[in-house]
């Protein structure tokens, strides 16, 4: 049981890191797509919470209070899921961020995509995106430590030491 909350935790983490910077053509890191600020603010505290290993309810607090800073945020709304136990009681909040990420820029929605395939057992598929990600962010921590983390799961060991 220990185990499973640490790959939880561990793959929240990975799912929110590094979420500032702006993403555009020459951009290395992604951002998240929303024109809100108070909702930008509330996703990055709650990603600080995330490496801070505070717990997931104080994390979803911070989440939820971007979802309401910006209802069309779907990154919020994904945050929101990933920090709902039970996870079958996250099922709304993903959907809805499923029906957002339209929305989201092109780097944003394919970083969810990929998310969605790997929460989904799909993780050959989530590692596609992930890898050409990769080459199109080199600087996104979050991207970094899912495509590790997923490797990792595959047990591609060194690709999984050069991704961290």
């Amino acid at each position: 049981m220990r185990k499973c909350k640490l790959g939880a935790a561990l793959g929240i983490f990975a799912c929110v890191g590094a979420a500032g910077a702006a993403e555009s053509e020459k951009a290395k890191s992604l951002s998240f797509s929303t024109r809100s600020a108070e909702a930008k603010a509330r996703a990055i505290e709650a990603v600080s919470k995330l490496e801070s290993f505070e717990p997931a309810a104080k994390v979803k607090e911070a989440a939820a209070q971007a979802v309401t800073a910006d209802p069309d945020f779907a990154f919020a709304h994904y945050l929101v899921a990933t920090t709902t136990q039970p996870a079958a009681e996250g099922k709304p909040s993903m959907d809805k961020a499923l029906a957002l990420a339209k929305n989201a820029s092109p780097g944003e929605q394919r970083y969810l995509e990929a998310a969605m395939l790997n929460r989904s057992s799909k993780p050959r598929e989530a590692l596609a995106i992930l890898t050409q990600l990769r080459a199109d962010f080199p600087d996104d921590r979050m991207v970094a430590m899912l495509l590790g983390q997923i490797q990792l799961s595959q047990g591609q060991l060194d690709l999984a030491k050069g991704a961290f």
